[in-house]
């Protein structure tokens, strides 16, 4: 009886001990109170007035916080509030808040609106004013905005009373109203995602998934994970994504020069003292690269590249792209900033294929496409062997020397073959078999070295050759 006593007089200070916090905290969660706070806070870390529509507080393993119709107010010319959130839960630290301090340690949206402008100066929230304009650095990478974009998150969500550990967002989406695309709108839909143990801390976890949305049609699926800490790195998933609709939002300006659909992943990582590493892996289905005539098809072809981003060049250390037997192998560099002056130094290597497969793999333009066409219907057999191609050329003139190669400027193309195999018909029953040698091209010079064979079984003299002014046949 005793110890019951003791006991019973021990717990009566600490159930008055929880009965005043529970009225200290319930003070401290006076909705009306809570909303003021919380749309005051919300608006200095967004920088745009924020309104929220209903607060309502509960204490569930810990003071929790759900609002309700929270958005910002829509700025000039915006078709919508840049931020709007069916619900949000936030759990409240407790001790922070006896102590009168607003923190949160844990985050849930649900039914959240991100409406994005892109201009010439970039991305910025809806109905916000665009940015003074400033020349870019040299030394940026082309992707620097989005790390920008994932610092600020960092920075936003690390805000000394935030400290998050966990952000939850369900049936999330992004808007973007692009007027580099003539005002079209492209975003993601049927967002997921979740950072996990708090930004910035070794072990932390960005995990988004969701549609690819474009002019208004599903364009499939994307994935990407961040690990910020200790060397920062990113990787982007793709599934069933329409190649076109991808290349109209990261390059606007390109055109329709890539069709097709494909699953792949980019992977983007930084290492201290080393350059920035790009690494990507595509599988494509009906590829065709090019414009027009000009495309180059391939059915089912496997992408591989490996490139460094530098402060004076991008380097594309190597690349392959296969289909089958057939593969193109490449390495270059590309000098920055990315422009049309910008020096462009691309070497393509073809492993050994049939002359047959020539056409599809070419991707010249039509006159140089019409000539193709004119000669190799007279080989009857054939394969090419050790063919490179080495183009050196502002990046502007690279359309221009694919489209014509014989008005290449000195120094832009060279390429050089050795053909083996070969048989030519040269009338009804008269054929140049065996015919084999090397073919070196240069500008508006060809030269034929060691060619051989026979003709109606007798062996032809060896040939060696060169023509040039080659140019002038454009006219």
């Amino acid at each position: 009886m005793r110890r019951a006593l003791i006991l019973v007089a021990a717990a009566v200070p600490l159930l008055a001990a929880a009965a005043w916090g529970g009225f200290w905290i319930a003070t401290r969660l006076a909705p009306d109170q809570l909303r003021v706070a919380l749309e005051a806070r919300l608006g200095e870390l967004l920088a745009v007035p924020v309104e929220i529509g209903e607060v309502r507080t509960a204490l569930r393993y810990g003071p929790v916080l759900e609002a309700r119709d929270v958005r910002t107010a829509p700025g000039a010319g915006a078709d919508g509030p840049a931020l709007e959130v069916e619900t949000l839960l936030a759990r409240l630290d407790a001790g922070e808040l006896l102590a009168g301090r607003l923190r949160v340690d844990w985050l849930a949206l649900d039914g959240a609106v991100l409406r994005l402008e892109r201009d010439a100066s970039g991305l910025r929230l809806a109905g916000a004013a665009a940015p003074e304009p400033e020349a870019a650095p040299a030394d940026r990478p082309p992707w620097s905005h989005a790390g920008d974009g994932l610092l600020a998150l960092g920075r936003v969500l690390r805000a000394g009373d935030l400290n998050l550990g966990r952000v939850e967002l369900r049936r999330g989406r992004l808007v973007v109203l692009d007027h580099t695309r003539g005002a079209q709108t492209w975003g993601l839909d049927a967002v997921e995602g979740r950072l996990r143990e708090g930004w910035m801390l070794v072990g932390s976890r960005l995990a988004l998934r969701g549609r690819l949305r474009v002019d208004g049609a599903d364009r499939g699926g994307l994935a990407l994970r961040a690990d910020p800490t200790p060397h920062p790195s990113f990787s982007l998933e793709a599934r069933d994504l329409d190649l076109e609709a991808l290349l109209s939002v990261v390059a606007p300006g390109a055109g329709r020069v890539l069709l097709g659909r494909g699953d792949g992943r980019l992977t983007w990582s930084a290492e201290s003292g080393a350059p920035p590493r790009v690494e990507v892996a595509l599988e494509a289905r009906n590829l065709f690269v090019g414009r027009g005539g000009n495309r180059t098809r391939w059915r089912r072809p496997r992408l591989e590249a490996r490139l460094e981003t530098g402060p004076r060049r991008l380097r594309l250390v190597s690349a392959r792209l296969a289909e089958g037997g057939v593969a193109i192998t490449a390495s270059g560099s590309l000098a920055r900033p990315v422009g049309p002056d910008a020096a462009l130094a691309l070497d393509l290597r073809l492993t050994p294929l049939a002359l047959a497969e020539l056409p599809r793999l070419t991707g010249l333009g039509s006159r140089a496409r019409a000539g193709l066409d004119h000669v190799l219907p007279a080989f009857e057999a054939g394969r090419v062997h050790d063919a490179q191609l080495a183009l050196r050329a502002p990046l502007g003139r690279v359309g221009a020397v694919l489209a014509s190669p014989l008005s290449a400027r000195e120094g832009e193309l060279h390429l050089r073959a050795r053909l083996a195999g070969a048989v030519v018909a040269t009338g009804d029953d008269d054929r140049i078999e065996g015919l084999s040698g090397a073919v070196d091209f240069r500008g508006d010079a060809l030269e034929l070295t060691g060619l051989e064979g026979s003709f109606d079984g007798r062996p032809l003299p060896r040939l060696d050759a060169r023509v040039s002014g080659l140019a002038h046949l454009e006219h």
